[in-house]
């Protein structure tokens, strides 16, 4: 059996769009699957041999894409001493779309790239507008959310409010910051 896709192409030099199929057998499919599978797994080990930033990760319920992250707050940042768990949801044709992150609700940062209610991250590059899956790995994606605790995006906050209070009402903002590390 072959499953057909259709890409949709426009020429530079014109305003004309045209169709051009792609195949791909069931064979074909499996290798890439497996191919898929095969770079998850290394990153995985990986990250769990080098634990960057003090990150440990281990999987939930023996899920290849499904990830536990434990971040620490980073030193000079509001969040430092504290410890932070995400979800981290790899979807099953990793590297070509991104992964979903989510901190525990029982335990979410106060953070304007942080939706206090679910827990998601906002991180620029995990948009499907903006992923680039030749140059990610789940390294620097488990680095980018360290480094997001200690830096805050403002251009990709989840939450007007608090990016309100981050830019104007900093000292209001820390405090609760602080806080939410001791919860």
């Amino acid at each position: 059996m072959i499953f057909i896709n259709y890409v949709i192409v426009q020429n530079s030099n014109s305003a004309f769009t045209s169709k051009q199929k792609v195949g791909y057998t069931r064979n074909n499919m499996a290798g890439l699957q497996q191919q898929y599978t095969k770079r998850l797994h290394k990153e995985f080990v990986q990250l769990q041999k080098s634990q960057p930033c003090g990150i440990q990760v281990t999987l939930v319920s023996d899920n290849l894409h499904m990830w536990r992250a434990v971040i620490p707050g980073p030193e000079e940042s509001d969040y430092s001493g504290g410890s932070f768990t995400a979800c981290v949801y790899i979807p099953d044709n990793y590297p070509l779309e991104p992964p979903t992150i989510n901190f525990d609700t029982d335990n979410i940062p106060y953070h304007l790239n942080v939706d206090q209610k679910h827990g998601q991250v906002c991180l620029g590059f995990l948009s499907k507008d903006d992923w680039s899956p030749a140059s990610r790995s789940m390294e620097q994606i488990i680095n980018a959310l360290f480094s997001l605790l200690g830096r805050p995006e403002p251009e990709n906050s989840m939450d007007h409010e608090l990016l309100n209070e981050y830019t104007h009402f900093r000292g209001n903002y820390v405090r609760k910051a602080k806080e939410s590390v001791k919860r």
